[in-house]
């Protein structure tokens, strides 16, 4: 027996059978979308059959909004960069090169040319004392034409009232910095500070966990450092809407 063109779900959105080409599909759906739309007000069942399809439209990351400019497009390599302040270091001094490591991995999964974290890491530990513009000296040594850079004012896992229970919780800033051309022939280069956006951090958003639930300590922490990571690296590329946290 033939498989019927079209079923209906739970909440009455039209379905289409996998197994059909994309083409076959789209011709269906228009189809729909015409015969319905005249008795449906607002055409309510077009959008339900092009999500349907195709899913929700991504929104534009908090980048693209702020500079109207798509940051993997003009990227030809990107740096990430973490700094935090002594406090922030209190609980985990591992902290920078964790979130270096981390936003690395997720931007790379979203097709950034992005430096490999252990080099930064490196070029950091031996080379950043007593340099006075850092993301000048990372573009130069990288070839890299943007920075991002990750300031901790605050960084914790642990409910501040109570040892035993976990909320992961970080307070701080994310700069971008482009590598342009400087002098009068253009025979130098500066960086450029282009994008700032603050960022205060809770995991779990409402309220902590007790340890026993939440494993150990260095459990907790990776997690919260891989969550805090996806949501930083969301500033840089569109995703749908439902994906925020």
């Amino acid at each position: 027996m033939d498989r019927p063109l079209i079923t209906l779900s739970g909440n009455g959105t039209p379905r289409f059978p996998s197994g059909r080409s994309p083409a076959v599909r789209i011709a269906l759906a228009l189809a729909l979308a015409g015969s319905t739309c005249a008795v449906l007000p607002g055409c309510q069942i077009v959008i339900g059959v092009m999500r349907n399809i195709w899913g929700d439209p991504n929104q534009d990351c908090d980048f693209k909004k702020q500079t109207n400019r798509t940051l993997k497009k003009e990227c030809k390599k990107l740096v990430i960069l973490s700094n935090s302040t002594i406090p922030a270091q209190a609980e985990y001094q591992a902290l920078d090169n964790d979130v270096i490591g981390e936003l690395t991995r997720r931007l790379r999964s979203q097709e950034f040319k992005v430096v490999e974290s252990h080099e930064v890491t490196r070029w950091m530990e031996e080379n950043s004392e007593g340099v006075a513009d850092i993301p000048t000296a990372l573009g130069a040594k990288f070839k890299a034409n943007f920075i991002v850079l990750v300031k901790f004012e605050e960084f914790g896992f642990r409910e501040p009232r109570s040892v035993n229970m976990f909320q992961g919780h970080a307070r701080g800033s994310v700069f971008v910095y482009e590598i342009v051309k400087a002098g009068a022939l253009g025979e130098k280069t500066t960086s450029k500070q282009i994008y700032h956006h603050p960022f205060d951090s809770k995991f779990p958003i409402h309220k902590s966990i007790p340890a026993e639930e939440a494993g150990n300590v260095d459990v907790f922490r990776q997690k919260y450092i891989a969550r805090l990571s996806e949501e930083l690296a969301r500033f840089f590329y569109d995703h749908r809407p439902g994906e925020d946290f």
